[in-house]
């Protein structure tokens, strides 16, 4: 007489028919089950990614009409530092459409001067001539020894 065990390990086993394939929703909530938090971190890391693009290539940050930058031993003078801001304020405005302008560039000795100009698109005047006349109105000496 064949044990209980023996009759129960040889046995005629069938396997279990496949599971019937999944519908595409089925599909979707089991591939988001396993891969939610990569997609979360994905998006964390692209927003990071995106905000510091943003700031390092100014975006929404408000330019300025103008833009002088003076380089030198010495300071420059308040006073011919005003005058400089209020000759270019006279030619430019917070809504404007920059379209064309020039550049200057100076050096005389260990100083060095440089002024941008930009215009509105419908403005008549000659920008070059309008830099050029600012420039010529801007005198500064500074005792060098």
């Amino acid at each position: 007489m064949a044990s209980q065990y023996l009759n129960w390990k040889l046995r005629d086993v069938k396997p279990d028919p496949p599971p019937p394939d999944p519908t595409p929703p089925q599909k979707w909530r089991n591939w988001w089950h396993y891969h939610k938090g990569m997609v979360i971190a994905g998006m964390v890391v692209g927003l990071a990614v995106l905000d510091i693009a943003h700031s390092a290539l100014g975006l929404g940050q408000v330019r300025p009409d103008y833009q002088v930058a003076y380089v030198g031993e010495n300071a420059l003078p308040d006073a011919t530092a005003a005058a400089i801001e209020e000759a270019f304020a006279a030619l430019g405005s917070d809504a404007n459409p920059y379209d064309r302008g020039c550049s200057a560039f100076a050096v005389y000795q260990n100083f060095v001067f440089v002024a941008e100009l930009t215009c509105q698109k419908d403005f008549g005047g000659d920008v070059e001539q309008i830099l050029s006349d600012v420039l010529d109105g801007v005198h500064y000496s500074a005792d060098l020894t």
